[in-house]
């Protein structure tokens, strides 16, 4: 499976947003992000960042609709699998979303079964004992990880935000 390459902290709603705005500068075609975390640790906040980093800023959490399309380029559809029940994830065609070249990003992937793309980021958020920090760890597998995972890093070192490499 994936293996984690990069952990940040956050301390607020506002940096989590922030840094779905920076990972939103590499996103490429047919991607498929997976958020993996408990209610309220900041995968929608991170997806809102994500959308805003790509000029759309009316983000609302999937839970009750459990697909909406953002216009943004590439396109980005953000999926909540929270409310699903087994085995209907594959009613929601997920794999012609990478097919069409659109960014797949997906909130509790676990519920699925297996999800499309071979291009694939994995995102963990956990609460810390701080009332608003997390901790997001960060994995990525795919045809350019490597390359991906250097041009990261040298970004994040210029802005001199804290981050771990396992």
């Amino acid at each position: 499976m994936e293996k984690y390459f990069l952990s940040i902290v956050s301390d607020s709603s506002e940096m989590t947003l922030s840094f779905g705005s920076f990972f939103s500068g590499y996103i490429e075609r047919d991607l498929c992000i997976l958020l993996r975390g408990d209610l309220g640790s900041g995968k929608t906040v991170f997806t809102r960042g994500l959308a805003q980093g790509l000029g759309f800023y009316a983000v609302r959490s999937p839970s009750f609709t459990l697909v909406h399309e953002y216009p943004t380029k590439p396109r980005l559809i953000h999926v909540d699998l929270y409310r699903i029940e087994e085995g209907l994830e594959n009613d929601l065609v997920l794999d012609e979303f990478i097919d069409n070249g659109d960014v797949l990003v997906v909130e509790w992937p676990e519920r699925a079964d297996g999800l499309p793309g071979k291009n694939k980021w994995f995102f963990d958020f956990f609460q810390r004992e701080r009332r608003n920090e997390r901790l997001i760890r960060w994995g990525i597998e795919g045809r350019r990880a490597e390359e991906v995972i250097h041009a990261i890093v040298t970004e994040l070192e210029d802005r001199r935000w804290a981050y771990t490499l396992e």
